[in-house]
């Protein structure tokens, strides 16, 4: 059987893309506390049904007694005593079934009541599913809005840069342009004493 502590001690391997950990760490905790109280509610309902089948075995032992005892009597008093030993014996088998029955309706009480704390457990198990898988949804929106932003701005970003390669080739071959420029204009004497 898993335990509440057992929920909220374990640690998922953590990655660079992945749930938010606190959230995680937040649910795993109401689904412990949750997990315990149903076991707490399992067992306590265990010991009741326990008691009620203790009561019906004692009660059923009782009755066997009472009228095993009624026999006993019956044959020790003799043929002159049959009509009283008969109603002691009657009247010791109703005891015994009204025990029986006391204590069948009791037992009857208990399934039902534990009958429905299961059902309602169920119920919880499958609400704290549901919260569970919305909330996985919901970071899964929330993730892939998050990398639908970053691979705009990612786009945006490698168009600035072309257009910035652009632009330096551009002003590379202005230079370069410039440069050739100045070596025509550059006067015979110039380019003499430079010889």
């Amino acid at each position: 059987m898993v335990s509440g502590q057992d929920v909220a001690n374990y640690r998922f391997t953590t990655t660079r893309r992945g749930y938010h950990p606190p959230e995680v760490d937040a649910l795993l905790r109401e689904v412990a506390a949750e997990l315990d109280r149903l076991n707490e509610a399992l067992s306590e309902h265990t010991s009741r049904e326990e008691l009620a089948v203790g009561m019906l075995r004692h009660a059923t032992k009782a009755a066997e007694a009472l009228v095993a005892e009624a026999e006993e009597m019956s044959a020790a008093i003799g043929a002159g005593a049959t009509v009283e030993a008969e109603a002691i014996r009657r009247a010791a088998s109703t005891e015994a079934d009204t025990l029986i029955a006391e204590a069948s309706e009791q037992s009857r009480q208990i399934g039902d009541v534990l009958l429905q704390d299961i059902q309602d457990a169920e119920q919880a198990v499958v609400e704290a599913n549901r919260q569970a898988a919305e909330s996985l949804e919901e970071s899964g929106r929330v993730l892939a809005e998050r990398a639908t932003r970053l691979r705009v701005e990612a786009e945006l970003v490698l168009h600035a840069a072309d257009r910035l390669d652009t632009g330096i080739g551009s002003a590379r071959g202005g230079l370069v342009d410039v440069t050739a420029l100045e070596e025509e204009e550059r006067p015979v004497s110039d380019l003499a004493g430079s010889a």
